[in-house]
């Protein structure tokens, strides 16, 4: 659209890929409708002007760990840098430095700042953005930034330095965030081997579902654990009261999880308040740390159910719950 303002002439090849492109959403609708009844349960409940900045951050630097003090340092920091590219950029253009068209050019400052476009679209439409929403701003962060340091790397010496280092920049960050995966990936599977006072107090009570409230554990389980029998009794509750008002973020997302892909999982779905009026001994995994999921520990405390801990499991503890309600 640019280079029909510069040439003062409508290129009707070009509007016509763009309504094609644009037709293109029609085949997205069914599923955008099927989906939007969902848009009310998204974790996500409002958007900040903070999102701008954090896209960028991200796109950049990554999962840097840093202290929250810094990172707001570094932030600003980006959002100048940022600033600066692409007005290093135009000042190249203007003064015949740059190469590249000025429709081209538009086009990598557009796409740049797409997280702010992001922004703005989630503000008075949406009202949702993630920063992986705006990914696609990285490609015009990476052009501009090549075409901005054009300059510096004119020098054959400079560009041979920059290389070495963004080679050897790779591949220790690389090499290092494998051997992260891989220590997460050992604890997990470690959480997946089973004492033998679990195992035996599992098997003398075979056929009882075990219950948990996060489906992201039990996926791990119903994928991973190795003894077949055991993985078959693993099953999944919910309370979506519970969820909302224990886990302090005010979403049901792991109650609707389970329910929506109870087809899928094949398992037991069932209600936390049904199932504490259910008579008799009921086996629930109770972890020992409470995340932004986890309410079960506060539930069964809060009903004065009689526990008894069974073994440890995975990175908690089976237990045996009879409650109050269930002994009558």
């Amino acid at each position: 659209m640019f280079r029909e303002i510069e040439n003062r002439k409508p290129d009707w090849e070009m509007c016509s890929a763009i309504v094609a492109g644009v037709l293109g959403v029609v085949f997205l609708l069914p599923f955008l409708k099927a989906a939007s009844e969902y848009s009310g349960y998204y974790y996500i409940k409002s958007v900040s002007g903070h999102i701008v900045s954090h896209s960028y951050m991200w796109m950049l630097i990554s999962d840097l760990n840093i202290s929250k003090s810094i990172k707001n340092d570094v932030q600003l920091l980006l959002i100048f840098v940022v600033g600066l590219l692409i007005g290093t950029v135009i000042y190249q253009t203007i003064r015949g430095k740059c190469e590249l068209p000025n429709a081209e050019l538009v086009f990598l400052i557009l796409i740049s700042a797409v997280p702010l476009f992001g922004y703005v679209l989630a503000v008075l439409v949406t009202h949702v953005l993630e920063t992986r929403f705006v990914l696609g701003a990285v490609v015009g962060l990476l052009s501009l930034l090549a075409i901005g340091m054009s300059i510096v790397f004119k020098r054959r010496l400079i560009v041979n330095a920059v290389m070495v280092a963004l080679f050897v920049t790779s591949l220790v960050s690389g090499a290092a965030k494998i051997k992260g995966q891989r220590a997460t990936t050992r604890k997990v599977l470690e959480w997946l081997v089973l004492p033998n006072e679990t195992k035996d107090a599992l098997h003398a009570r075979q056929g009882q579902p075990v219950y948990l409230a996060n489906w992201d554990v039990f996926a791990s389980i119903n994928y991973y654990t190795r003894d077949p029998e055991i993985r078959k009794q693993f099953a999944m509750f919910y309370s979506m009261s519970l969820e909302k008002s224990c886990c302090g973020t005010g979403y049901d997302t792991m109650t609707r999880t389970m329910l929506n892909t109870q087809n899928i999982t094949h398992t037991i779905v069932q209600s936390y308040e049904d199932l504490i009026k259910e008579p008799g001994e009921h086996l629930v995994y109770l972890p020992k740390s409470e995340g932004d999921w986890e309410w079960t520990r506060k539930a069964l405390f809060a009903s004065h159910a009689q526990m008894r801990t069974l073994g440890p499991m995975l990175d908690g503890d089976l237990v045996s719950v009879i409650s109050p309600s269930g002994t009558q």
